[in-house]
């Protein structure tokens, strides 16, 4: 029988590798993201991440992921990180067809541009009715999606099929 300080030690060292394993590296795809100290929008930002940086992924929980970015950990949402660099340049199309210029909006480059083709103005007694409020923070959600390669396919293929 196997004494038992040496069936910890073989169960240690079986954790152990899976943990260092399960951790990757990812980008982050959006223009600046949050570092949040626990996994919700209302919670204290650790830190601000531009596009392009190498976060490594700890582990994730349903929308979000906790990652170590420059020694520091926090949460960020699973949709502004990706295995691809968006530094690189990748394409699934060849080029936009007449039918794709025709019948695809392209999306908005940056938030401003949002607000601004939605009517919302940073003073908010400058919105399209007086009753109601700009929802900045929820636009600065919507911004930070990311779509991804499979996505953007399946569109296109929808768009060219009459």
């Amino acid at each position: 029988m196997i004494p038992r300080k040496l069936n910890l030690v073989i169960i240690l060292l079986f954790c152990i590798p899976c943990g260092v394993y399960a951790s990757s590296e990812q980008f982050i795809q959006s223009k600046i993201a949050k570092l949040y100290s626990t996994p919700s929008f209302n919670s204290e930002v650790l830190a601000e991440i531009s596009r392009g940086k190498v976060v490594i992924v700890i582990t994730t929980k349903s929308q979000w992921v906790k990652i170590n970015y420059n020694d520091q950990i926090g949460w960020i949402s699973k949709y502004v990180v990706s295995e691809t660099s968006p530094l690189e340049n990748k394409s699934l199309l060849s080029g936009p067809s007449k039918t794709d210029k025709n019948n695809v909006r392209r999306r908005a480059s940056g938030f401003n541009d949002v607000a601004a083709t939605r009517g919302l103005l940073e003073d908010k007694n400058n919105t399209k009715g007086k009753s109601e409020s700009p929802d900045f923070s929820t636009l600065e959600k919507v911004e930070s999606i990311k779509i991804d390669d499979e996505e953007v396919e399946e569109f296109h293929n929808k768009q060219s099929d009459p």
